[in-house]
């Protein structure tokens, strides 16, 4: 029994305004040959499928065209899919009834019956070959009733018992259905949510069920075999266990994601016991962030100008000394260049202009953080005896602390 697992296309995204539809593309072709290379016998997206609640056309006949492809070119009999806190369930549950009819089935949002999350794998002589437990991204509407009087504590636990009662309630109906999953075959459970001591990127909007940040491991139930998570874009185990995880995001979706890897979860089970693989998805395209003084800058980019491959650039340029000249010797440099410049940033212009703006009579060399810092307090005109400035600066100071403990790990 294999499966792959999957999460967070955010088919439709753009990059700072670019379409991606190249991308999308080629990922899916990818995707398709995998499923028949590893002659997989079920695919698993964990949510997030869209990148909005409204995608655009080009999207939705990226994502209906793949599933065709899935029936008609692949031996991999079922598809489950949920929802994901971009997608509109209502969009996705459209035409689940048709979809169904093809063993492709999708859950946009969790209902009063536990059995509407339920999908059983079967094998081709019908017997079953797992049990999944698709449970979409859980709004604070979903788990239980809203109430004013509850401390933020009182209502983080409340809703962290509604998700763990949610779990248990859906597995609990798995195993009524398909009672051959309590000791012979696998029982495979979907989410779409921050669990706690997740590791994040930039691009992941904050994730709240209600109130709630992240969810402990212990709401899942023990009796799941594998847990196929989604909604952080960095491929991850859960509390140190192994069969709890994140396939992450299978492309960058901006340029913060770019060093961090890209795969998909291939399972495959022997009994209840999953052994889980992680596949690598090639990278379709560059996305290069560059960022430091106007000299090497230029020498970063002419050493990316080396490989032919196309992609996108993001400059930042955070010397001391301003360089008017340096988006024009870019320009030049990326004439006719595979990599295509999609956002320039120069920090030394921002300082100096901030200066200007605010008649100060400093060298734009003398600035440090700290100094950047003191002159927006006094640009608020936040008092030197006030109390809150004290407060203020105290925590920049830790801010800057951490940021340069995180650099020096």
């Amino acid at each position: 029994m294999k499966i792959l697992h999957t999460s967070d296309w955010h088919l439709g995204r753009l990059l700072l305004g670019e379409r991606r539809d190249t991308v999308f593309t080629q990922f899916l072709d990818w995707l398709l040959t995998t499923l028949k290379t590893e002659q997989c016998d079920a695919l698993l997206i964990a949510g997030d499928v869209f990148d909005s609640t409204v995608p655009g056309t080009s999207a939705q006949k990226l994502y209906y065209s793949f599933l065709a492809r899935v029936r008609q070119e692949t031996a991999c009999r079922t598809v489950v899919i949920t929802g994901g806190n971009h997608d509109s369930p209502m969009l996705l549950n459209a035409p689940r009834d048709l979809l169904s009819a093809f063993d492709i089935h999708v859950v946009g949002r969790a209902t009063g019956d536990p059995a509407n999350e339920v999908v059983v794998i079967r094998n081709p002589d019908g017997h079953p070959a797992a049990v999944v437990c698709a449970v979409p991204f859980l709004r604070e509407g979903d788990l239980s009733t809203l109430s004013d009087e509850e401390t933020h504590l009182d209502r983080r636990q409340r809703l962290i018992d509604a998700t763990a009662n949610h779990y248990r309630t859906v597995v609990d109906k798995a195993l009524e259905i398909c009672p051959a999953a309590q000791d012979s075959v696998p029982l495979i459970a979907m989410g779409h949510l921050f669990a706690a001591g997740g590791a994040t990127g930039s691009t992941e909007r904050d994730l709240y069920v209600g109130s709630l940040a992240d969810v402990p491991d212990t709401v899942f139930p023990e009796a799941v075999d594998y847990l196929a998570l989604g909604h952080l874009h960095r491929p991850q185990i859960v509390a140190k266990n192994p069969s709890h995880c994140y396939s992450g995001s299978p492309f960058a979706l901006d340029f913060s994601e770019s060093a961090s890897p890209h795969q998909v979860n291939l399972v495959e089970f022997t009994g209840k016991t999953p052994v889980v693989t992680s596949i690598t998805v090639p990278a379709f395209e560059r996305l290069l962030h560059v960022a430091g003084s106007a000299d090497n800058i230029i020498a970063a980019v002419k050493e990316a100008l080396t490989d032919p491959a196309p992609g996108f650039l993001d400059v930042e340029h955070t010397g001391n000394l301003t360089a008017p000249e340096l988006l024009q010797t870019l320009n030049d440099l990326l004439k006719d260049a595979p990599l295509k410049l999609l956002r320039f940033i120069d920090r030394a212009a921002e300082k100096a202009a901030f200066l200007t703006k605010h008649a100060v009579n400093v060298e734009v060399e003398e600035l440090t953080p700290e100094k950047v810092f003191e002159l927006r307090l006094e640009a608020a005109k936040v008092d030197e005896n006030d109390s809150e400035r004290v407060s203020l600066i105290n925590a920049y100071q830790e801010l800057l602390f951490s940021l340069h403990d995180a650099e020096q790990e």
